[in-house]
């Protein structure tokens, strides 16, 4: 295909671009070849040129903006991509991040603000959580998080609360050495919600820096 390109370019032989237009166009796109045929369709002027292959180049910028970065940048056509290309590669893919991003925000902070509520209301007089009297109103919440954990110690308190009420420490026996070294413990965590994936206490952090992320 890169011959054909480049002979229809050379030559202006419009019916071998014609050829390679309809083979670029029928092709099946896949996050396999997205980069490869985005690649061929801006391989020469005569290509990039042609409005023909815009849709071509669209679906290939589609595919590509789901994929991770690595293995976009491992493919042996990106590093030949002409420099429009990946500033469109990168800048789409950027969008797409941004976009999630958004959209995941206000989503996490209402399960982290639901999260405390939930655990106040569950049982209020063991106080696994002590609500900040300057910004809740029993255990409801009359300050957005972001701005409590910038200015109030009390209120980044309760997140390290809800951290601690959400695990089980379990401790583990290590054997004795033959040698009458007393046994050693080791200190794990588990927690009480399961699943594979949980938060600790740099929840504070990510809160912070997810707001960061939208100011650059």
């Amino acid at each position: 295909m890169e011959h054909l390109l480049k002979l229809a370019d050379e030559y202006q032989a419009m019916a071998v671009l014609d050829l390679c237009v309809k083979c670029l166009k029928d092709e099946l796109k896949s996050e396999e070849n997205a980069v490869k045929i985005l690649y061929l369709a801006n391989y020469t002027v005569i290509a990039r040129e042609d409005c023909r292959l815009d849709g071509v180049r669209e679906q290939c910028y589609a595919l590509i903006k789901n994929m991770e970065l690595a293995e976009i940048q491992g493919k042996t056509e990106y590093k030949k991509l002409d420099r429009e290309s990946l500033e469109n590669v990168l800048v789409k893919r950027n969008q797409r991040l941004e976009t999630f991003f958004k959209g995941i925000y206000p989503q996490f902070i209402g399960l982290v603000e639901c999260c405390l509520w939930a655990c106040m209301e569950q049982d209020q007089s063991r106080s696994y959580i002590t609500p900040c009297p300057q910004h809740f109103s029993s255990t409801k919440a009359n300050v957005d998080l972001l701005e409590r954990i910038k200015s109030c110690s009390v209120c980044t308190r309760m997140i390290l609360q809800l951290v601690s009420f959400s695990q089980v420490p379990t401790y583990n026996f290590a054997r004795a050495s033959p040698f009458g070294t007393p046994a050693s413990s080791v200190r794990e965590t588990t927690y009480k919600y399961g699943g594979s994936c949980h938060f600790d206490n740099q929840l504070i952090t990510i809160i912070q820096d997810f707001k960061n992320i939208f100011s650059l």
